[in-house]
C-alpha cells in the first residue's frame, strides 16, 4: 500500500540514510548504493496508514526517520498495539518472507521518511548480500524476543501491573537527572499498549502521582523512582 506515501527523490544525504537501518549497518558503501537503486522513498505524516493487515505483499520499507506503530483492531473495534517502530527499524518483512497477507496495520505516529523496496527486491538483497541476511536473522530474534515478553505480560500480571510494565518500558533517562521520562504516549496509547482501558491507565498513573513515584510536568510525566514502581508491578502479577 505505498500509494499512500508522498514519494519524493531522495538527497544525497537521504539516500546515505540507508545506512542506517539495521539490517544494512554492516554493508559496503558500493553495495548500499547498489541496494538504494533498487529502492523508491516516500514520506508520511502522523495518522497516516502506510500499510492495511491482510493486504496482498509487495513492498518491505525501510525507516529512515519518524515513528510508525504497527497494530491491529479486534473485532470489537479494540486497537492493540503490537510496537512502536523508530528509524533504523523495518516493517513488511514477515510478509515479503513468508509471501502471505500482511499480519498488521502501520500507521505513522509521527511524519517521517522511508526507503521501501518490492519483496523480490528485498529477497535478491539477502542473496546478494549475506551480511544483510544474518542481519535480519538478529533483527527477527530480537522481534521474538519482544514477542515473547509481552506474552508474559499478558498472561502474568493484572492490568495495573501491565499499565506500569508499558510506562516503564517506554520511558527514556532523562538528561542531567536520574528520573525517567515518558514521551509523547497518550493515555489512549498506554491503553493500547498494555491491553486495557484508559480509565485504567488514568488510575494507574494517579496512583504514581499520590504515591510520589511519579510527577507530572507539563504533558510529560516524570519517574522518579523506577524500583518502587517494579514492586508495584511484583504485587499486581500472578
Amino acid at each position: 500500500m505505498s500509494s499512500s506515501l508522498h514519494l519524493f527523490v531522495p538527497s544525497e544525504m537521504e539516500k546515505a540514510m540507508l545506512g542506517g537501518v539495521s539490517i544494512f549497518n554492516a554493508v559496503e558503501k558500493q553495495e548500499l548504493d547498489n541496494i538504494a537503486a533498487l529502492c523508491s522513498w516516500g514520506k508520511f505524516e502522523a495518522q497516516q496508514e502506510i500499510l492495511s493487515a491482510n493486504s496482498p505483499s509487495e513492498n518491505v520499507f525501510f525507516l529512515l526517520s519518524g515513528r510508525v506503530r504497527a497494530h491491529r483492531f479486534s473485532l470489537h473495534g479494540r486497537e492493540i498495539t503490537f510496537d512502536d517502530l523508530n528509524a533504523g527499524d523495518i516493517f513488511g518483512e514477515i510478509a515479503a518472507i513468508d509471501k502471505k497477507p500482511r499480519s498488521a496495520d502501520v500507521t505513522g505516529v509521527s511524519p517521517g521518511l522511508c526507503a521501501f523496496t518490492s519483496d523480490h527486491n528485498f529477497r535478491d538483497i539477502l542473496q546478494h548480500y549475506p551480511r544483510t541476511s544474518y542481519a535480519l536473522n538478529v533483527y527477527l530474534a530480537k522481534m521474538i524476543r519482544k514477542t515473547s515478553e509481552r506474552v508474559m505480560v499478558l498472561a502474568s500480571m493484572e492490568a495495573y501491573a501491565r499499565v506500569f510494565h508499558t510506562i516503564i518500558s517506554s520511558s527514556q533517562p532523562h538528561e542531567n537527572s536520574e528520573k525517567l521520562v515518558l514521551g509523547d504516549l497518550t493515555h489512549y496509547d498506554i491503553a493500547c499498549m498494555s491491553g486495557c482501558t484508559r480509565e485504567t491507565v488514568s488510575r494507574s498513573i494517579s496512583t504514581l502521582l499520590k504515591l510520589g513515584i511519579a510527577e507530572k510536568k507539563g504533558r510529560n510525566l516524570f519517574i522518579k523512582d523506577k524500583s518502587a514502581i517494579e514492586q508495584l508491578i511484583l504485587k499486581y502479577s500472578s
